[in-house]
């Protein structure tokens, strides 16, 4: 198994640090929908429980026993959880919107951590490591989701309208 091919796992700033520069309510607004359009393309919809096109075929290659497929379908959740991670970091340059953009970007840290094990679990065989991913993925939900969805309905904007979440 080649490394080349694989999403590196990101270094995300600790949370409740400002990842960037100081932004306002507009940019904060637009980073965070960014981000949830991103949650929502990796894993889909957690409220109604519908699964995205992406979250569908990891699932599919988790027991297809194709290892391309497999790092494919891995990669493909994972590219749109690190967008959506960075998309929180840039948030929590907003300080009153701060608190709401790093539990966002907890959930996506969390969920791509859960990706990772997964996929080395099915990598390795390793049921008990498939299990531990989705452990972390079901941890990363239960500690951040409504969290972040809402401290962000929470967030004066100051006449600016937050389309998402």
């Amino acid at each position: 198994m080649g490394c080349g091919d694989l999403v590196p796992t990101p270094t995300p700033p600790p949370i409740g640090v400002p990842a960037g520069p100081e932004i306002d309510a507009a940019a904060w607004a637009v980073a965070m929908c960014q981000s949830v359009d991103q949650l929502e393309q990796a894993v889909g919809d957690p409220t109604t429980g519908q699964r995205s096109a992406a979250w569908q075929e990891l699932e599919t290659a988790l027991t297809g026993g194709d290892e391309a497929r497999l790092k494919a379908a891995a990669n493909g959740v994972l590219g749109h959880l690190t967008e959506g991670s960075r998309q929180a970091a840039t948030a929590t340059g907003f300080p009153p919107g701060s608190g709401a953009a790093a539990e966002l970007q907890a959930l996506h840290d969390g969920l791509a951590e859960g990706v990772r094990t997964m996929r080395d679990g099915t990598l390795e065989a390793s049921v008990d490591r498939v299990n531990e991913g989705r452990t972390l993925v079901d941890a990363a939900y239960e500690g951040h989701y409504e969290q972040a969805l809402g401290q962000m309905r929470q967030v004066p904007l100051a006449g600016e309208r937050l389309l998402c979440g």
